[in-house]
């Protein structure tokens, strides 16, 4: 494959396939994913950090392996990226913060562990909004990250520097995290794959100011590559497929699969809620049976955002009065809202939400798992912070992500992935969620709709 100018396109999976069988060098693939993010990311700002140097000497390092015949990792020689709420070694953990510009982190977080046993390489650190506070990906540190199907619109959040990166082809693979869509909105507005594990499958650190609504989980172009790295980072980093591989070659036919188009019969855009019809009826026509019904958990709204605001708050409260100045008048005009929520409102929010987990974990008895759309919308304009209306229904900064919070609240596992575009090009993602540790059959069904259903996208983004 020398000389390919396509190698940034490969999945992860032919890519180690490749290298183990001698056809492909690491330093070759490495060269050209941070050639690609040399000629992208200054237009679209998905790295906080990118590290040629570490990138280009662990390439080094794994092509000797190859060479001398030495036991190979699940990932050898593979580029990966990890967003910047994550520690890695020797590199800065900014957290997409003024104060944290020079916080360099001395020790690996347990999934950057991982990923040097499995053999990646690590190219960089992808952004994030401050402590990955938002639903759209800007910060006073790195601005703006934007879209790659469309420029001026938005990637999502908080891991939307994952999400652009994988679209632009600037890596196959993302390690991200996921507190209540973070993982899976990025992934429907760039149009990839991204995985929130079931809560506590994966380990997370720094510990999550989001407590178990924060997950950290897998991204990438394709459903066998985010379940070849999550058996990464639930530790198997061995060269043979693990159970998450294995589990996307399951059959499907027999599982009891719910559609509900909307949560709580809130909006969802018409574009949207069409391109996903029409996915769902051809998933059923590929035989696999499909019952409509109405997902309706009552609850979510208010526990959701109660948490949510008092994790920030205690995150933005830490800080001495002269790093709060460094924050973005967004984030502290949100902390300052928050204010007048009573003492209770955390605990009260904890009791709604074991109800909300009883509802859903009884909606999981009479299906074994759920579709609905990934978000309410396609990806807006990138200066806003939300999208104003969907459906011509006013929506304000979180409640236009009820589809994706729900799945936090529960700690059950929730993927999304490409259902196809709008008219206007943008990409619309759908979602599967499943019973607690049910990860292995949603990426059963996932995988197998990406094989009888095939690409939902009409091109892939150019550069």
């Amino acid at each position: 494959m020398s000389g390919s100018p396509e190698l940034h396109e490969l999945t992860a999976e032919a890519a180690a396939a490749e290298i183990r069988a001698r056809r492909l060098s690491p330093v070759e693939l490495v060269d050209a994913v941070l050639a690609r993010i040399e000629q992208l990311d200054a237009g679209l700002s998905c790295f906080a950090t990118v590290d040629p140097d570490g990138a280009r000497a662990a390439a080094r390092a794994a092509e000797a392996q190859v060479t001398s015949s030495a036991e190979l990792g699940a990932l050898h020689g593979v580029p990966c990226s990890v967003k910047d709420l994550i520690d890695v070694r020797g590199l800065p953990t900014i957290r997409g913060a003024v104060p944290f510009t020079d916080a360099v982190a001395q020790a690996d977080a347990p999934a950057a562990t991982l990923l040097r046993q499995a053999g990646a390489v690590c190219v960089g650190k992808t952004t994030t909004p401050e402590f990955g506070w938002s639903f759209i990906t800007a910060s006073p540190v790195t601005g703006r990250t934007l879209n790659p199907w469309c420029p001026d619109r938005t990637a999502g959040g908080s891991s939307g520097g994952a999400g652009a990166a994988l679209a632009a082809g600037m890596g196959p693979l993302a390690v991200a995290t996921d507190g209540g869509g973070s993982i899976r909105l990025p992934a429907a507005f760039t149009g990839v794959v991204g995985l929130k594990p079931t809560s506590g499958r994966v380990p997370t650190y720094p510990p999550s100011d989001l407590g178990t609504l924060g997950h950290l989980g897998p991204m990438a172009r394709s459903v066998r590559d985010v379940a070849r790295l999550l058996d990464v980072l639930t530790g198997h980093t061995q060269a043979e497929p693990g159970p998450m591989a294995h589990a996307c070659g399951r059959p499907v036919e027999h599982l009891r699969v719910g559609y509900s188009p909307a949560l709580n019969g809130g909006p969802v855009d018409p574009e949207v809620r069409a391109v996903v019809d029409g996915w769902v009826a051809d998933l059923v026509a590929a035989g696999v049976p499909v019952t409509r019904f109405d997902l309706v958990l009552d609850g979510v709204e208010d526990t959701w955002d109660r948490l949510y605001a008092q994790s920030i708050t205690r995150q933005v409260d830490a800080l001495t009065p002269s790093a709060r100045e460094q924050l973005s008048p967004q984030l502290r005009a949100f902390v300052d809202s928050t204010r007048g929520l009573p003492r209770s409102a955390g605990p009260d929010a904890e009791l709604v939400r074991r109800a909300v987990t009883a509802r859903a974990d009884a909606v999981l008895r009479d299906y074994d798992l759920v579709i609905t759309p990934t978000t309410s919308t396609v990806a807006f304009d990138a200066g806003l912070e939300h999208p104003g209306t969907v459906a011509g229904v006013p929506v304000g900064l979180t409640d236009w992500a009820r589809l994706t919070q729900v799945w936090n609240l529960t700690g059950f596992p929730a993927i999304s992935l490409p259902a196809g575009t709008i008219a206007g090009g943008l990409p619309v993602g759908v979602q599967i969620a499943g019973p607690p540790y049910g990860d292995g059959m949603l990426l059963a069904l996932a995988a197998y709709a990406e094989r009888a259903l095939g690409s939902r996208l009409p091109r892939r983004v150019a550069g």
